[in-house]
């Protein structure tokens, strides 16, 4: 998760990709990030531009009424996270005590307006607005972040609203994706992923942090991600 100026010198002066991620904050964020990587390429002058990626908590779903689902379950998923990052409260069995949120300094960035307005949460319309805002700013790659605490079943709904939705609207798939529907080897990607040991500790009844890539019309290039370890990726 790329955020320092240092990462995007050594990423360009050294040929690897970055995969930016800008937590819950806002669009500006990316634009910080995309800075740093200008500045970056600046100061480095013959060396090829690499590939810009970004990654967001996200969920799609078929009702505007429905968009505090996600919301809350980021929230408890947040609460863990700052727990383990900041060492505020206990583990058990393997899972971090959440904190409460509104004790935190900076509670400000897990408002629930602000994380629904932040995070690509939304109906298909919504998030294809808000991917093609990261389009505009240069994102090159857009990383679907999975898992974040919802049951399978909302899980795996939305991302066949992002295969038969959002992604066709890309005029990289548009194409790609007339001639794949839903119910073809792009579904069955979906459920398999949801049934593939070593998903969230090898239980195959949730879904790993698993990502997809949405092309923005660049060509993919097979090069190195600064520590790539992270969530598992899949390229379209």
């Amino acid at each position: 998760a790329a955020r320092s100026p240092d990462t995007y010198d050594f990423a360009v002066k050294h040929q690897c990709n970055i995969l930016s991620w800008p937590l819950t904050r806002p669009t500006s964020e990316v634009e910080l990030y995309k800075g740093h990587l200008e500045r970056a390429l600046a100061g480095n002058p013959g060396k090829p531009r690499p590939i810009f990626a970004t990654m967001r908590h996200t969920v799609v779903y078929g009702r505007k009424q429905d968009w505090e689902v996600p919301v809350k379950a980021a929230m408890r998923q947040l609460g863990q996270f700052e727990n383990l990052f900041k060492n505020l409260g206990d583990v058990a069995d393997g899972f971090p005590q959440a904190v409460k949120l509104s004790d935190l300094e900076n509670r400000g960035e897990y408002d629930p307006r602000m994380l629904h307005r932040n995070l690509m949460f939304g109906t298909p319309d919504e998030v294809i607005a808000k991917l093609r805002a990261y389009a505009d700013l240069g994102v090159d790659h857009f990383t679907y972040y999975a898992s974040l605490g919802l049951d399978m079943k909302q899980q795996k709904r939305s991302m066949e609203l992002f295969v038969k939705e959002v992604m066709p609207a890309s005029p990289d798939q548009a194409q790609r994706h007339r001639h794949q529907p839903c119910d073809g080897p792009a579904r069955r990607g979906v459920e398999d992923a949801a049934r593939r040991p070593g998903a969230v500790g090898g239980n195959p009844d949730r879904l790993g942090q698993s990502a997809s890539l949405l092309r923005y019309g660049q060509p993919s290039r097979n090069r190195r991600v600064p520590g790539g370890g992270g969530a598992g990726a899949t390229g379209y």
